[in-house]
């Protein structure tokens, strides 16, 4: 997390740095990203960099939770338009994920670079304060079968439907494969698991 003093930035001061991490992180993986060309962008003194960030895997860390905040939110609206439909919420999630222009090379960095702790922030994204009340954002606004479970039963599908689309993403970045061809083999595997909820 940044340090008290980035969150007493003026906003457009902070935002000038975000959009030079988010450059930075966009151009490079997280091993190869220079805290030179962040600060150059920024237009800020490297000591000021570390005044609102331990190192560049704490910015990075940070705004990979901006983003899967924002990609949540998304995620939220596309099932209330689905009229609660959660499969074709998360099928029209996916395809808008993947089709994010402006947040495409992020996204094939952080997922080219995998590791535990980038997966614990994006798993993080969907936990509440109490444990129990994971996903309930989400349940609240889903319709049909899965309205019907109890919360531990859609703790428990949520948490397997967060891994199959994480799966797919990596699939996705891992094979190359085309934006069609990415949804089509995820179409199918969020079907199967349809199936298998009563």
């Amino acid at each position: 997390m940044p340090k008290p003093t980035f969150f007493n930035l003026a906003e457009s001061k902070r935002d000038k740095l975000m959009e030079a991490i988010h450059t930075e992180f966009s151009r490079v993986p997280l091993n190869e990203a220079s805290i030179s060309n962040i600060v150059k962008e920024a237009d800020i003194a490297r000591g000021s960099f570390y005044q609102y960030f331990s190192g560049k895997e704490d910015a990075f860390l940070y705004m990979l939770e901006q983003f899967a905040m924002d990609s949540k939110d998304v995620f939220l609206e596309l099932t209330k338009e689905a009229d609660g439909n959660l499969i074709a919420g998360l099928n029209a999630f996916f395809r808008r994920f993947l089709e994010d222009i402006d947040g495409i090379d992020f996204i094939r960095n952080t997922f080219h670079n995998m590791n535990l702790q980038t997966e614990e922030v994006i798993q993080k994204i969907f936990k509440d304060e109490v444990e129990e009340l994971r996903f309930e954002d989400v349940r609240s606004c889903v319709g049909g079968k899965y309205a019907k479970l109890s919360s531990e039963e859609f703790y428990y599908i949520m948490d397997i439907m967060l891994g199959v689309t994480v799966h797919n993403i990596l699939h996705k970045f891992g094979n190359r494969l085309e934006i069609d061809t990415a949804c089509e083999h995820y179409r199918r595997e969020l079907e199967l698991l349809e199936h298998l909820v009563k």
